[in-house]
This record gives structure tokens, C-alpha cells and sequence, in this order.
């Protein structure tokens, strides 16, 4: 076998390394931090400070001598192009060799592109005049990273390569240098002196703002000081600072050196919730970001545990129990959680401000804490009521918003004594306040914001091509731009709008097809644009699935999928059951007609806590008594306008920057602030819009993105607000007709992942047959070309909430096989039929792993919400101490459900099966079959767990019939029935529990 070329090796080092996920959704630079390093020298076998030059050397040998250099590598690239670049690229290694000559050229300061080219030479070994002449070639190169990232839609970063000044082709090799990996971590000292939380969109002009100033203090690197003297280069740096800031707060709170971390920063959210009479305001902790499930912690003044996951709002992890309970009483005190496992786990901390602005994150459909305001977005505001000061923001917000806003005091449910909440609040005027606490109410510029709003966005930055958003320029005054020009093609302009006023926007709806992307820009007068690039996708361009094997999900047990397991023999995909399953022994079913109990949908507990908190005296007294004591330094005499300065509060030494923008000669050029002005109270709007969900649009998203956590469900469903259909009643419809299969949490009914899995055609009850799993437009197509050509006929049904169902009617299974012979999804799975799709799924649930192999076991204990299943009713009702053999559950920040056997063991599960095992104790059926119409029968609030239900679904491929308190799953063959009920009444045949159960009753 022929050894790998060195180069070759090096390439794909590193590509794991740089586009193993780590840099999702964020930009990429192709250089080397510590991490990196270590792993790249294990595997070169060179100590770390040789990582570059061994690198270098590879890429040497595969250097060609001549004109030009890199036509061996030209001819990988134009046949890797060809294949569809479905690898990583095969020219990392080289664009890497030339960003390291242009970091050497950086360290030394001399920019200069004769500088480059002889520093290229020392690495490479050619000469300088030849590398220079075939500079072009390298574009290529750049070009086919920027694609293949493109491709695989960001998730394995973003491009980052362009020319910042006038040097073509050094100048892309040189935007991998100006921020080294080595000095990113240098920007966590910035996140810190000024209280980042990491939830923030920081704009790259404002975050120029705060860099300004901390390039005069201690905390950068030389050769970042030294960077950013150059003006032409500040908005890259600007623009590595925030991605940085996107990792550091992922990365927050990770023990470093055995040493425990700082506790992680918890974010303020909010939600204007629609209720009766008004509003309701709701107040939660939490953490951007797919964190998962975290805890237990504890806090002093409670004997709650808090747990910390991804389960109320999509995109957040947020704490529960609410620490704030109901009315948010320590909305005044500062917060700390300490981990209560053994180990490094950091705890958490959360510190109250007198001001508290509030932003609409694109990641999360909700309210988020944020730093300061930025110019023209809407915010939410709550102002601390003491010292004068919720007056003084009306005298501010008077004079700098275009609108007032709306604003609500004790007569909003929800909101905490002494608090003040302001609505809709727009700072279009950067006015100087009249006290530094309101110096969160100045943005940080007035250059003017592009806002992109609505949507359905799939990924950052990519939106559904049914629901792309609109953009919104936002500026102090008129007249204002927006317009929308192709991607690669800048004379084709898609769409533009103008206003006089200073808000203009521009509906792309229309504008843009399946395979488009976008350059928004907006701007004000002759001002340079701001900009945006958009793309927009559906389920014909899917996204890659499971990268580095991760994401498909399969069942090998009953109630959850996982990953697959090797060796398994038989496990289920959708409606497709894989392997030989075996037919079990016949069983033999009631012939009476019976009923089951009636019952109701399950809700869900709201976490309470199991004490209220115990108030606690702070030392840091600044927010109850409602001002800071800030110190900033003296103002040099001729400073200039735009200047930034840093406070910090003596007592509780919090930092603020403010920018100096007007000498006290030039305050008669300040728009004036009111003497004295009271905003009188408005009625608030929900947050939350509410409009019926797509429900072919949503399953087209998630075929697009394959397979994703449960907060990432959660923030599709939430483009459209809230309809009053919970997300797990989503999933689980999704999940019964065949398009999600899902992975539980051990021993629960939470959702932890997602995956659509492969198309399958099945045919059930009548001889129809249905589409299951992926679809997607083109598909689709093609399945109607190839049934009618076989003398079928493809049918749509449309069902309200659910997406459209697709029959298949006059064609056998086996025609069905035969046309689809060779017809793939655009993932490249082939379309699976299924014969009598019940039967085959009732005889693969045999062979999988029971419902008893998913529960674990658990201590019921002493718990505020406690609650028992009283089976004679059907219904949940109080308890005060779980006694007995019975279903239970509670939310103590986690919804539990668990049944406790004679013994006082108690086993957590899905609460269907603490139903089932609580029924079964006392010997009540809560599922029967109707031998004569074929119907499976089962008390509401008790259904068949997992598959079981799934099975039952199959059969016709509709959902189950909701009548008075019962389900009725339709054409059920008895064989599957047999099936289902000896797997939910093992222990005794189903004629002596009837027996029991009619003694019971």
C-alpha cells in the first residue's frame, strides 16, 4: 500500500483541527492556537514550537519546480471541485504555509509585499519573482475554502480570507494574520472589565468603541496594540473580538489547571406572555447556548436544587427552579449557585444592575440582558425605583427616543416590587445624561443599524426560502437606503427601497430563489453601508448530516432512540424496520367488548421552589439605594470628541465606558434635555406573536438540518410565536407519523435530540401507501413522476397542524420497489418500501430492549409539589408524602415521573409508564382492542409509550381519534394489537387482568 504523501498528512491534520465543529457558525482563521498546537505536535511527532516549520516542510515537497509551483495542487483542486467537494479541501496545508508568512511578516512589523513574498521564500524554498508571478493561482485556492465552508452552509466556520488593503493576493493571506490564535484569548480580559455576558450582538463599530479603550491598558498583546495603530486593519479586529466573544462564553467557566473556574455569568431574560386582562411578565436566569443539562446547584437561603438545560426556551438554557418565584422579590440581590458534585464544576452568579436593558436575541425568542442599549434597536428596560432615578430615565428617554415608550409600574403581573418596566424604548439621540447610571442608554455610535427581522432562520445567517426575513435600516434621521443585491453577481440587483424618514426597510419575500443568497445593505445619506450577507436554503440543498458520525439517531430499545449500536441486530428508523426481526408466538385476544377508564391530556408542573428565599443583606448596596458611587478619570484639556473612558463604581466596582462626545464649550450644540417630564403608563403588547405554525414549512426545515438538540427544535417552532401548541406536542405528532425519531433523557419524557430519518414509502390498512420520514420538493417530484408512470397516482391530503400527508394508491408493493429502483433523497439515501408497515414494526418491537431497560432508578424523598395518580378519576392529585405503591411525580426544577413499587423502590420513567405499572399493580386495563372495527383503544393521558404508539400509527398512517377522554388508533390488524398489549401487560395474560379489573371496579 502507498504510504500517504507528507503533504497530504498535513492537509488533513489540519482539517481536523480547524473544521471539526469547533469554530460553528463563526469565522475561522487558519492559525494555530496552544490546543491546536499541542494535538498537531502528538500526531508530527515535533515538539509544539515545531508545528509550523514541520508543516511548512510538507508543504515544500509538494511544491513543483518551475514557472508555476502549484500546479500539482490546480489540478487537485479543479478535480475536487468536480466530485462535488464532498471532502475537506485539499489545499488547507498551502493557504496555511502562506498565512504563516504573513504572520512572520506581521511579527515583524513590516508590511510590505516584497516583505511577504521573501518571507514565503525562506518557507517554501523558491524564489522570490516565482512565487510572486503566480500569485493568481492562490485565489483559487482561498476561493475553494470560501466554497466549501459555504457548502456546508458555516456550520464548520466561516470564510474569513480578504484583502484589506490594495494587495490582491497578500492581502487575503495576510486577514489570517492580524489576529493571531495566540492573541484571542487576550480579548477575554476586555469581556471582563466591562461585564459581558456573551448573549450580546455587538455591532463591529461598537465594539471598535470599547477596544479603543482597552488598547491603552495593559490587557492586549504588544502586537495588538501594534495592529491596531493601523486604521485599515481596526474593523478586522473588531470583527475577531467578537467571534472570541461568542467562544469565550461557551467556554466561560471551564476549571483551567485543576484550579476551580469563577462561576459562569447567568443572563437576565424576559417574556411579555399573552394573558387576560394584560400581559404577563415573565423573568427567568439563564445561559445562551446549547449548554445541556447541568446540576444540581445549590444557593444559600433555599434547600431547592437547580438545575440548569435546554427545556423552556429555544436556544437558552435556563435555570429551574425560577429563583425568582413568583414576582421576581430578589430581583435587588446578587445570586450565586455553587455546584454541589465533587470537582471543578464552576458555579454560577448572576449580579442585579439598577438598569437592566433587554434585546431580542437572533438565536432565542426572547428578552436577553445585554450590556448597554444599542442605537435604534427596541429594547426591553426595568429600572430600579429608588433614588429619583426611574424619573430621570423618563427625562432621558423623552429626549433621545424618536417615540415615547410604553411603560408599566405595579400594575403589571409579573413584575417585581420596586421595579419599573419600559416597552419599546428606541434611543435615536445621543444625548448626554444626566447621570452616569443612565450611561447604559447611550449607544456607543449613531452610524445606524441594519436589523434583520422575521424569518425562519435555519442557521446563522442561512433562512428558509419560504420565510425569508426583512430588512430594516435604522437611523437618527433621513433620508435612508436599503438594498439587495445577488451574491457573486453585483449587477443584478433583487430589490432597494428609500424613505426620507430614518427607518426604511425592505421585505425580501419574493425576492430571492432556492439557491440564492443575498447582500443586504442599508445607509443613511452619503454614509458607507452597512452590510449583511444572507442565504437561503430548503430541503433540496440539505445540510450535510452526521458530521464526524455524530447525529443519526436509531432504536434499539422501545421508548428512545440513541446512536447506533454496533453489532445491533435489529433496529428502527422511522417506520423502517432494519435486520430479521422474528415473529413472536402467537397471542390470543379478549373477544368481549370492554371500555377503558376515561381520562385527559397530560400538562406539565411548573418548579417551584421548595422555600422562598431567605432575604439577605449585600454589601453591595448600590442597586437598593439606586445609584452608584462611579469615579472616572480627569478629562484632559483639547480631548477629543469620541474618546472613550472607563468608570468604576467605588462600592460595587462595576466598570463603565462611556465616550466623551461634546467639550463643555460645545453643550449649547446638544440637543436639550426636558426640565421635567413624567411618561404616563401605556398599555404593553405581548412579546410573542401569535400565528398558526407551517407545518410543511417546519418539517421541510428540520429535513434540512437533519438532526439537532431539542433547543434547536424549539427555535424553529418559535418563527412563528406562540400558538398555543406546546413544542414537545409537536414532536410528538412529528414523531408518530414517522418524520422525527427522538432520544430521550434517561429515565424521562424530555426530548434530548432529534434526526429525521431516511424516506420510506409504507403501506398500510386499504392497500394506500404513505410517504414518511425526508421529503423534500424535488423528491417529491420525482415520487409522482415514477408512481404515475407505473399506473399510480400520488395523492396530497391536507390536515390541519400537521404536514400534508402523500398517498400512493393503484400500485402493489412490489411495482412500488421496482420504479423506485435507483431513486435517491438529496442526501443520497434510497426511498425504503414497506409492506404491511404495522406488522413489520410490531415484529421489529419484539426484538428490541423493553420498556424496563430505559427507567432508573430514583428516590422519591420529600418534595413541595408532589403529586400522586388517582386512578379512579384518571387525574393528578396533591400529596403530601408519597405513601404506597402508586404513580408520582413533581418538578423540582426537572419534571419527574416515577412509580413506586410495594417495596418502596421507585423507578423514573415517561409518564405513560408509571401509568401503566401504577394500572397494572391494581389490575386495570388501560388499553383495549375492538376486534370487530380493528380499533386499539387507550385511555387519554395513558398512551401506548414509544414505538408502541408508533406501530399503532402506522397502520393507517393517521393519528390517533380523540373522543371523550379515549384514543382510537384505526385499522390495527389483531396480530399487531396481540403485540402491543403482551408488551404493556406481560406478567398475566390480558384475560385474567380483565378479570381483576372488573372485581376492581
Amino acid at each position: 500500500m502507498q504510504a500517504l504523501h507528507p503533504y497530504f498528512r498535513a492537509n488533513a491534520l489540519l482539517n481536523g483541527v480547524f473544521f471539526d465543529g469547533r469554530f460553528a457558525g463563526q469565522p475561522v482563521y487558519l492559525s494555530l492556537d496552544n490546543d491546536m498546537r499541542g494535538t498537531l505536535a502528538r500526531e508530527l511527532d515535533c515538539s509544539p514550537d515545531e508545528v509550523e516549520d514541520s508543516i511548512c516542510v510538507s508543504v515544500r515537497s509538494y511544491l513543483e519546480q518551475g514557472n508555476n509551483p502549484y500546479s500539482r495542487l490546480v489540478s487537485d483542486m479543479r478535480a475536487w471541485r468536480r466530485g462535488g467537494m464532498q471532502t475537506p479541501p485539499p489545499c488547507t496545508a498551502m493557504l496555511f504555509c502562506l498565512a504563516h508568512a504573513a504572520a512572520i511578516m506581521a511579527a515583524e512589523g513590516e508590511f510590505a509585499s516584497n516583505n511577504y513574498y521573501r518571507r514565503l521564500s525562506q518557507l517554501s524554498g523558491l524564489p522570490r519573482d516565482v512565487l510572486s508571478g503566480s500569485r493568481v493561482a492562490t485565489e483559487m485556492f482561498w476561493d475553494g475554502l470560501s466554497d466549501w465552508l459555504l457548502l456546508n452552509n458555516h456550520v464548520l466556520g466561516k470564510p474569513t480570507a480578504r484583502a484589506t488593503n490594495a494587495w490582491r493576493y497578500v492581502g487575503k493571506a495576510m486577514s489570517q494574520a492580524i489576529v493571531r490564535a495566540s492573541d484571542r484569548p487576550h480579548f477575554h480580559d476586555l469581556f471582563e472589565k466591562f461585564g459581558f455576558s456573551g448573549s450580546e450582538v455587538v455591532a463591529p463599530r461598537d465594539m471598535e468603541h470599547y477596544l479603543s479603550h482597552w488598547m491603552e491598558t495593559s490587557g492586549p498583546t504588544p502586537r495588538l496594540k501594534r495592529v491596531w495603530r493601523d486604521q485599515t486593519l481596526r474593523e478586522r479586529v473588531a470583527e475577531a473580538a467578537i467571534a472570541e466573544l461568542h467562544d469565550w462564553s461557551l467556554r466561560e467557566g471551564a476549571p483551567c489547571n485543576g484550579v476551580t473556574a469563577r462561576p459562569i455569568r447567568l443572563s437576565l431574560l424576559a417574556n411579555l406572555v399573552p394573558s387576560f386582562p394584560r400581559p404577563l411578565l415573565e423573568l427567568h436566569l439563564g445561559r445562551l447556548g446549547e449548554i445541556g443539562q447541568r446540576g444540581p446547584f445549590s444557593m444559600k437561603g433555599t434547600s431547592s436544587a437547580f438545575f440548569l438545560a435546554n427545556d423552556l426556551i429555544g436556544g437558552v438554557a435556563t435555570l429551574s427552579p425560577n429563583p425568582f418565584g413568583n414576582g421576581g422579590r430578589q430581583m435587588s440581590s446578587a445570586l450565586q449557585f455553587n455546584a454541589t458534585a465533587v470537582g471543578n464544576e464552576p458555579g454560577m452568579a448572576w449580579e442585579p444592575r439598577l438598569i437592566i436593558p433587554l434585546v431580542v436575541h437572533p438565536q432565542a425568542n426572547a428578552w436577553m440582558e445585554v450590556a448597554r442599549v444599542a442605537f435604534a434597536v427596541p429594547h426591553l428596560l426595568l429600572v430600579r425605583n429608588a433614588n429619583n432615578l426611574p424619573q430621570q430615565v423618563d427625562r432621558y428617554l423623552a429626549a433621545a427616543c424618536a417615540t415615547l415608550p410604553a411603560k408599566a409600574s405595579d400594575d403589571l403581573d409579573g413584575l417585581p416590587p420596586g421595579w419599573v418596566l419600559y416597552q419599546d424604548v428606541q434611543v435615536r439621540q445621543l444625548i448626554e445624561p444626566s447621570r452616569k447610571e443612565l450611561e447604559c442608554l447611550v449607544p456607543l455610535g449613531d452610524e445606524g443599524t441594519l436589523a434583520i427581522e422575521g424569518g425562519l432562520q435555519l442557521l446563522p445567517g442561512f433562512f428558509h426560502t419560504r420565510m425569508p426575513p426583512k430588512a430594516i435600516f435604522l437611523a437618527g434621521s433621513g433620508p435612508t437606503h436599503v438594498k439587495a443585491i445577488a451574491i457573486g453577481n453585483g449587477d443584478v440587483v433583487l430589490g432597494s427601497t428609500e424613505s426620507e424618514k430614518s427607518e426604511c426597510s425592505l421585505d425580501l419575500q419574493g425576492l430571492i430563489d432556492s439557491s440564492s443568497g443575498v447582500v443586504v445593505s442599508g445607509w443613511h445619506g452619503n454614509d458607507d453601508p452597512v452590510a449583511r450577507d444572507l442565504f437561503f436554503r430548503n430541503a433540496d440543498q440539505p445540510h450535510p448530516l452526521y458530521q464526524n458520525g455524530r447525529g443519526r439517531l436509531a432504536y434499539v430499545s422501545l421508548l428512545s432512540a440513541s446512536q447506533p449500536v454496533a453489532g445491533a441486530q435489529v433496529f428502527i428508523e422511522g417506520y423502517t424496520a432494519v435486520g430479521n426481526p422474528h415473529p413472536g408466538a402467537p397471542t390470543s385476544l379478549p373477544m368481549s367488548v370492554g371500555r377503558v377508564p376515561e381520562g385527559a391530556l397530560e400538562d406539565r408542573q411548573v418548579a417551584t421552589l421548595a422555600a422562598p428565599l431567605a432575604a439577605h443583606a449585600s454589601s453591595r448596596t448600590c442597586i437598593e439605594r439606586g445609584y452608584h458611587v462611579t469615579v472616572f478619570p480627569m478629562v484632559r484639556p483639547k480631548t477629543p470628541a469620541g474618546t472613550p473612558f472607563e468608570g468604576m463604581c467605588s462600592d460595587c466596582k462595576r466598570s463603565e465606558v462611556i465616550i466623551y462626545r461634546t467639550r463643555p464649550q460645545d453643550a449649547k450644540d446638544q440637543a436639550p434635555m426636558p426640565l421635567r417630564v413624567q411618561l404616563p403608563s401605556i398599555k404593553l403588547q405581548a412579546s410573542v406573536s401569535s400565528r398558526p405554525v407551517d407545518a410543511d414549512t417546519l418539517l421541510d426545515a428540520l429535513c434540512f438540518i437533519g438532526h439537532g438538540s431539542w433547543g434547536r427544535f424549539q427555535s424553529l417552532l418559535e418563527s412563528w410565536g406562540d400558538d398555543g401548541k406546546h413544542p414537545r406536542q409537536v414532536a410528538h405528532e412529528l414523531f408518530l407519523l414517522g418524520h422525527l425519531d427522538l432520544e430521550l433523557r434517561p429515565g424521562s419524557n424530555s426530548v434530548k435530540a432529534w434526526c429525521v430519518p431516511p424516506p420510506s414509502i409504507n403501506f398500510a390498512a386499504g392497500g394506500r401507501a404513505f410517504l414518511a420520514g425526508f421529503r423534500s420538493p424535488s423528491l417529491l417530484g420525482a415520487l409522482e413522476r415514477a408512481t404515475e408512470e407505473a399506473g399510480g397516482r400520488l395523492l396530497t391530503e391536507a390536515v390541519q397542524g400537521l404536514p400534508t400527508h402523500v398517498w400512493l394508491e393503484g400500485i402493489s408493493d412490489e411495482a412500488t420497489r421496482k420504479v423506485l429502483v435507483g431513486l435517491r433523497d438529496p442526501l443520497g439515501r434510497p426511498v425504503t418500501v414497506n409492506d404491511q408497515v404495522g406488522i413489520r414494526l410490531a415484529q421489529g418491537c419484539e426484538s428490541l430492549e423493553g420498556i424496563n431497560a430505559f427507567l432508573r432508578s430514583i428516590s422519591v424523598g420529600r418534595v413541595r409539589n408532589l403529586q400522586r395518580f388517582d386512578l379512579s378519576s384518571m387525574r393528578w392529585s396533591d400529596v403530601q408524602f408519597a405513601l404506597g405503591e402508586g404513580a408520582y411525580r413533581w418538578n423540582d426544577g426537572l419534571q419527574v415521573y416515577a412509580y413506586m413499587g410495594a417495596d418502596g423502590g421507585a423507578v423514573a420513567g415517561p409518564y405513560q409508564v408509571a401509568k401503566l405499572l401504577a394500572a397494572r399493580s391494581v389490575g386495570i386495563l388501560l388499553h383495549h382492542y375492538d376486534q370487530g372495527s380493528s380499533t386499539f383503544l387507550s385511555t387519554l393521558g395513558c398512551e401506548p409509550p414509544g414505538l408502541l404508539e408508533r406501530t399503532l400509527v402506522a397502520c393507517s398512517g393517521q393519528l390517533p381519534l380523540l373522543g371523550r377522554g379515549i384514543l382510537s388508533y384505526k385499522g390495527v390488524p389483531p396480530s399487531v394489537a396481540a403485540t402491543i398489549l403482551a408488551t404493556l401487560y406481560p406478567k398475566n395474560s390480558i384475560e385474567h387482568e380483565e378479570r381483576k379489573s372488573s372485581q376492581c371496579h
